[in-house]
C-alpha cells in the first residue's frame, strides 16, 4: 500500500514538472514557427 502512495506522488511531481517544462518551451517553439 505504501508503494502505491509513493508511486502516485512521484507521478504527480513528474506531471507538474512536465507541465512547467511545456509552459516554458511552448512560447519559444511558437515564436520559432512564426519566424
Amino acid at each position: 500500500m505504501f508503494k502505491i502512495v509513493v508511486f502516485s506522488s512521484v507521478l504527480l511531481a513528474l506531471g507538474a514538472y512536465y507541465g512547467q517544462v511545456q509552459a516554458a518551451v511552448l512560447p519559444v517553439s511558437s515564436t520559432e514557427v512564426a519566424l
